[in-house]
Parts: structure tokens; sequence; C-alpha cells
């Protein structure tokens, strides 16, 4: 059955007949379509800036649309006014997103071209609705139910490989070639400094994985997930009203799995060899899970690792208000910002990945009870993650850091270093870090 002949079976707003494609005036007619609904009538702002972002991109197509142009020509603002310090732009597209997909799911719902505003830009798009159908649209549609079994296996295959690993922990040297008795000297101080800290006798050490699934309700719901949502399990709550009860249905049941990236198993093999070959060998292997199934009465007085930003690892959250360095979500967006709270001289104030750059950070603190620490790895990227795992165990790296701040690695953390937080910037070559350079950091005391 061709498109065409199925969409007749529908019914359709009236007056509008389904062209092969959208003309400009048919562009502005949808637009008063939607400024006329139930949806956006009660919002003039709303409707205004909706009719200027459609003639905008059919006035210029080919012109690139800045947040700054919006503000001046819609809201008063000074033409060179400050986007870091004023979201006024930012919040109103994220609220039109919504309006859109409520309209196209409501009174919409036979129109056969859509207007979507794609993350991270500002001219809109006009799709047809049969092939929306078919692909995933930025703000409305999720991966259909074939993917779930992908996920299934994805699943499978990651915790079988946590699995091998953990029997290859117990039963012997994780490295080939490295004895578990070599003598300290054989091994790089400023590694086992750092590790040791992390990994010994006198308290159990965690490693709390990256809850991967987390990052498609998020995408969805258009914000950030705070950590009560997440252990208290309101994912339902989080989506939007307006989606559909199969889509629903489809994103909650991806949710209720245990997911992780690649990139954490890869740097839980990193991690792992470190503490058989770097520390010692009979100290206690990490008590691994996910971000969902962490309890606070562990968190407050062990050694904690967090893998991933508080998007995948809503832990996070929990140390942010000791960090000057933070990841930061506009209007929910899957794109973080970095905010440095307090910029020094010659610093930004926020740091944004582009295309082939990113940005990882890096945080060694203590833990709620002081009596423990937490180490923080976590990028804007699978990339940028890698590049802070490779950082931190990497010798010649840590080693020259740690000489930049005056402390003397100490064999097997005793003393720890002091409390640090790193900000790397990071290029990207075929999915893997190709160079990554320390930005900015900052030091407990200094």
């Amino acid at each position: 059955m061709s498109s065409t002949s199925k969409t007749e079976n529908e019914p359709r707003p009236e007056g509008v007949n389904i062209p092969a494609s959208l003309s400009n005036t048919g562009k502005m007619e949808l637009v008063e379509r939607i400024a006329a609904s139930h949806h956006l009538n009660k919002s003039v702002r709303l409707s205004e800036l909706l009719r200027y972002l459609v003639e905008r991109s059919i006035n210029s197509p080919a012109e690139g649309l800045r947040e700054q142009e919006i503000g001046a020509n819609l809201f008063g603002r000074e033409a060179d006014y400050d986007t870091s310090q004023d979201n006024i732009v930012r919040v109103q597209v994220s609220q039109l997103r919504k309006k859109l997909v409520a309209y196209f799911n409501e009174e919409g719902r036979a129109e056969p071209f859509l207007i979507e505003i794609p993350r991270g830009a500002y001219l809109p798009v006009f799709v047809e609705r049969m092939n929306q159908q078919a692909r995933l649209a930025p703000a409305t549609r999720v991966a259909r139910l074939p993917w779930l079994p992908l996920l299934l296996l994805l699943t499978t295959i990651f915790f079988a490989t946590l699995s091998i690993w953990l029997w290859r922990r117990q039963a012997g040297p994780v490295s080939a070639g490295v004895p578990i008795d070599a003598p300290l000297p054989s091994r790089g101080r400023a590694v086992s400094s750092l590790w040791g800290a992390m990994f010994n006798q006198e308290r159990p050490s965690d490693l709390v994985l990256a809850d991967s699934t987390l990052t498609i309700l998020q995408d969805q719901a258009g914000r950030t997930l705070h950590l009560d949502e997440v252990l208290q399990r309101r994912f339902a709550e989080a989506l939007p009203a307006t989606l559909p009860e199969n889509e629903r249905k489809q994103i909650l049941a991806i949710v209720a799995r245990r997911y992780t990236s690649f990139t954490d198993v890869e740097l839980l093999g990193k991690i792992l060899r470190i503490v058989h070959t770097d520390v010692w060998p009979d100290v206690r292997p990490p008590a691994l899970t996910i971000a969902r199934e962490y309890r606070m009465r562990s968190f407050k007085s062990n050694n904690v690792i967090l893998l991933g930003s508080k998007r995948s690892n809503p832990w996070v959250e929990l140390v942010e208000p000791q960090m000057n360095f933070t990841f930061h979500y506009p209007d929910g967006q899957r794109n973080p910002v970095i905010i440095n709270r307090t910029p020094r001289a010659g610093e930004e104030p926020v740091y944004n990945p582009l295309d082939g750059r990113g940005y990882a950070v890096i945080a060694f603190l203590p833990n709620p009870n002081n009596a423990g620490h937490i180490l923080i790895l976590a990028g804007d990227n699978a990339v940028s993650t890698e590049a802070a795992g490779e950082f931190v165990s990497s010798e010649e790296h840590l080693s020259r850091f740690f000489e930049q701040i005056g402390y003397e690695p100490a064999p097997q953390g005793e003393p720890a270093p002091p409390p640090f937080e790193i900000l790397l910037e990071t290029e990207k070559l075929q999915g893997s870090p190709r160079s990554f350079q320390i930005v900015s950091y900052r030091v407990s005391g200094k």
C-alpha cells in the first residue's frame, strides 16, 4: 500500500490537501493552524517564536540561526548578550518543541507534514509524516521494538564479559608477564599512589557503572533525572503525558534493562589490571554495580569509582556541590556543556564540545564522611570518557600532573594525593581519543 493511499483513509483537517512536497505557503498555513490550536492559542510568545523560526528557514535556509539573533529580534536582548547567563531562547524553544509534539500527537494527528526543531539547532524542518514514522525524530521517537532484542543481547554479552574478568581477577594475574609479587619499584609510583588510595584493606571499594538506558528515558523526558527519581524507579512519571502509549511501553521496557556502554567495560578491564599489577595482590576486588542498584550507605562509607556523568550515573549529582567543573545539559539535551564555576585568568566560564573536540572531567574527592575517596571519570561522550580512563591509568600523565601540583607519589596511596579535579580537552579520530590535554585543574587548598 502506498503512503498516499494509506493517508487517504485517515481524517484530514478541513481544507488541507496532501501535496507531494510542502510549499512555502503550505508551511505558513501549517504554522497558523498550530498557532490557532489550543496548544498555542494562549501563548503569544511561543506563536511568534514559531512564526519567526519558520519564516527564517524559508527566507534564509542556508544561513545558520544563532541563539543571540533570536534573543535580540524576539525577546529584546542586546545583539551581543551573553547566552551562557541568559537562557531565555533555549527555554522558549524547549517549550515550543513540547507544544509541537503535543499538537501533532493530538489535534494535528492527521497533518501530512510535521514541524520539528532538531536538538542543538533552531532552524525547523518539515518532515512528511510517513517518512517520520520510519526514522528516529529528535523530540518524538525512540528506537522501535527491534532494538529491544539487541539491547538484551548486548546486556548478556556485557555481564558475560564481566564474569570472565572477575574470574580471571580471582584466579590469577590479568596482565600476562607481570608477576603479582613484583617489587614496588617495577610499578609506576604515580599510578600506584592514586589507585592504592582507592583500593586498600581499610575499607571496601565500589565501582559504579554508567546506567546507559537512562539516557534514552531522559531524551524523551527532555530533562535530566534526579538521583531520587532513579532510585525510586519513577521512570513512567518522567515521560511526557503526550507520548503515545505504545511508545511509552517500548521505552519503559528498554529502561527496565541494565545496560552499560562498552567504554565502561573497557575501563573496568583497565582498572582491574591496574589493581592486580600496580597496587598489591591481596587487596579485595571492587564490588561492581550499575547506578540504579547502588545504595547510599555504601556511598557514604566506601571508596567509590563513578563512571560517567550525571546523565548516566546520577550519583555524580551528590558530588557536584564539591566540584568546580560540572556537566550541564541545557533543556535536557543529550549534548552537555561543561561549567567552570570559578574561572581563572585565561579560562572560559563554559566549555562547549564541538565536532572532533570534547571534554572529560576527572575528580578525586573525599567521600561524604571524609573517610574514603570518590573518583569520577566522566566525558561528554564515550571517546572523552575513554580519554579520562587513559589519563588515570598512565604513569606518564599522572606523574607529570602530580609533579605540577607538588605532590610526591607515595607507595600504595599512603598518604593519598590531595583532592583534585582535572578538565581534559580531547580530540577524537575514528572513534578513539587521538590526543588529550589538561585545560585546567583545581587542587584542594590551592
